[in-house]
């Protein structure tokens, strides 16, 4: 059953075709996991014998050595592999793991905006479903132990105690599962990996092993075993196969994997009746080899991954690993770590002072680990008390893919500022005149910072942008993401139609706030602002956008193919493709721009000159920080596209 979960998580992130689903495979891992220590910590409340104690130890046997193995090795490996930033926010994962708290790291990455890059080069990503694991088992046993003995001393009957704990324990699944819906909405990233909407998932095996106390196991056996088994194996399947990274999960939608796993286990539990096929299927030997490497095969697979796609590799000139020999060293370190030290460090004596021992061993570990942690921080932010050994280009990449474009000229957020003064920033030219044009929107404006500053200085010409995040320099639009964006666009154009300033380049994200059916409002809310600006006697340019990648990690990877090639351009979607994206949107700028006369300023025609298609790196550089943001660097070689506005505004 370990191999039904595993198998799929390993090939999903290998992107091996037909397991877009594959991510399920931790849901299984969850079901599984509340099911064996439910049952086994059952047993133990039944026959007299629980420890609290006894419980953590088998814990740390379990989990830790591997785990600090892995950690380990990712230490020095990332040393020569990972980018500074990279390496930093590797000492921040570990730290997270040290004290179990993983998950809630990783959402914490998973909502910042501009941090969001970082989890893919993550190699210890996927600890945060051990962290999930580890939260739940901090108060299960308490619980389990607790419900127990109020029950006895209440003198319940077994039946009456097990039904009381299956609804209690069924009422703390239900309000978790309707709080991994309601964050769906609010939380995406907190949904899929904090305990809170993640328990009912290691519930549903607490669940099935309550419940099947209720079977009198060999007596009465178990009826609808084969059955039960078929429907869970398809169920499986399906989230395997036909899901994908796109859907909203986990939620309602994880029902699936987790109840098609609790059947699979139902069907595979010791009765009087044959075995089902879905049993025997799962009993075969290679699968129980699988199996019995199940967890440090999850431990080593995504190290793997992230590190032989990395920029260390490529900047190292190492050759490149088909996906073949990545899955095959997976299985070998899996193997290797399971026979050497999983296996060993399992036995171990059970007295008292041998327990004690294991849990000092154990918070020692936790403080090592915490100690690398802050290590590796030290050496990838401030090269202290040792430098990473790397390649100049790595760490050149790496400062340019964390920066946040702009980030020096981001606007003031307070209404009066703004009314006063435009709360922005001057670049360029330092003389006393007004600005010969302000550059107005959001952060697809504040990325051309640094090429304003470079024309502008070029020019003598002084500039003004007024530029904040979220703020599409469209009145009346409130966006999701930041609503006193609209009381923010109102105080910016109140200020530029009473300022000295004559020309007003309009510059955002205009595809994201046109989508989803809303293309009209934003013609009818973009006709009315540049109405209001040539009213004002303002001259008006309106910016295209950049053509937008698939994900933000294509301009990383295409910088590493630069490097790999020699420094030669890398290109991506094509100017028709970008069209098709875009087309929608541009052509209400155009006909707003028809309307009042204003004039079209398009990036698309200095980045997508080359029938090849757009370029996205070139000379081992990448000119996106992310998907639809250019790099300081590259917005500074876009400048042209500013030059004829600076004419006119020069005459």
């Amino acid at each position: 059953m370990r191999a039904l979960a595993v198998l799929p998580v390993v090939l999903f992130h290998a992107g091996v075709p037909g397991f877009g689903g594959g991510f399920t495979g931790v849901d299984i891992f969850f079901v599984i996991s509340g099911y064996l220590l439910t049952g086994i910590l059952r047993g133990e409340l039944a026959r007299g014998q629980f420890s609290l104690a006894g419980f953590y130890v088998r814990r740390a046997r379990r989990i830790l050595p591997a785990l600090a193995t892995v950690v380990l090795v990712c230490a020095v490996v990332g040393f020569y592999l990972l980018a500074p930033d990279h390496y930093a926010q590797f000492g921040h994962a570990v730290r997270s793991v040290a004290t179990i708290t993983a998950n809630n790291h990783f959402s914490a990455i998973q909502a910042d905006y501009w941090n969001q890059t970082l989890l893919a080069e993550q190699p210890l990503l996927h600890t945060w479903s051990l962290a999930v694991e580890e939260q739940f088992y901090l108060g299960l046993p308490l619980m389990l132990w607790s419900m127990h003995a109020i029950f006895a001393r209440a003198g319940r009957s077994p039946d009456s105690s097990l039904t009381l704990t299956l609804a209690s324990l069924g009422g703390v699944a239900i309000a978790s599962l309707a709080c991994a819906q309601w964050l769906l909405t609010s939380d995406p990233g907190g949904a899929f990996f904090l305990l809170p909407s993640r328990a009912w998932e290691l519930l549903a095996g607490c669940l099935l092993a309550v419940h099947s106390e209720h079977q009198q196991v060999l007596t009465k056996g178990f009826p609808g075993q084969g059955i039960a088994g078929a429907a869970g194996l398809v169920m499986v399947v399906v989230a395997i196969v036909l899901f994908d990274e796109q859907m909203t999960f986990p939620g309602i939608a994880a029902l699936v994997p987790c109840v098609g796993a609790a059947l699979i286990i139902y069907a595979g539990i010791p009765s009087a009746q044959p075995a089902s096929a879905v049993s025997r299927l799962l009993a075969s030997r290679p699968l129980l080899l699988v199996g019995l490497i199940s967890y440090s095969l999850y431990l080593w697979h995504w190290p793997v991954l992230v590190f032989a796609r990395s920029l260390g590799w490529q900047a190292w000139s190492l050759p490149p690993l088909p996906m073949i020999v990545q899955l095959l060293a997976m299985l070998l370190l899996a193997w290797t770590s399971w026979r050497f030290v999983e296996k060993p460090f399992r036995r171990g004596k059970d007295t008292a002072v041998a327990q004690r021992r294991v849990l000092i061993v154990a918070v020692v570990v936790l403080g090592v680990g915490w100690g690398i942690g802050k290590l590796a921080i030290m050496i990838g932010r401030h090269n202290e008390p040792l430098a990473q050994v790397q390649p100049p280009v790595m760490k050149r990449l790496s400062a340019e893919m964390v920066a946040t474009p702009g980030a020096r000229c981001e606007g003031s957020s307070r209404t009066s500022a703004i009314r006063r003064d435009g709360g922005g920033c001057l670049l360029g030219g330092r003389g006393t005149d007004a600005p010969a044009f302000a550059l107005v929107g959001d952060s697809h404006a504040r990325m051309y910072t640094e090429a304003i500053e470079v024309l502008g200085r070029e020019t003598g010409l002084p500039v003004l942008l007024l530029a904040r995040s979220s703020c599409v320099p469209v009145l009346g639009l409130r966006p999701p993401t930041r609503p006193e964006c609209t009381e923010l666009t109102e105080a910016t154009f109140d200020y530029l139609v009473r300022s000295p300033v004559r020309h007003v380049v309009l510059a955002g994200y205009w595809v994201d706030i046109a989508s989803a059916g809303r293309r009209d409002a934003f013609a009818s809310f973009l006709d009315r602002t540049v109405g209001v600006l040539i009213g004002a006697g303002k001259r008006v340019y309106l910016m295209q956008d950049v053509p937008e990648l698939a994900d933000d990690l294509v301009g990383q990877k295409a910088a590493i193919k630069s490097i790999g090639a020699g420094g030669s351009a890398v290109y991506g979607p094509t100017l028709a493709e970008h069209e098709t994206v875009q087309g929608a949107v541009n052509e209400v700028l155009r006909s707003v721009a028809r309307k009042y006369g204003a004039l079209l300023l398009d990036p698309a025609e200095v980045l997508c000159r080359s029938a090849d298609g757009c370029i996205v790196a070139d000379r081992n550089r990448t000119l996106y920080r992310d998907r639809h943001h250019l790099t300081d660097a590259a917005a500074i070689e876009l400048r042209s596209v500013f030059r004829p506005l600076a004419d006119e505004a020069a005459r």
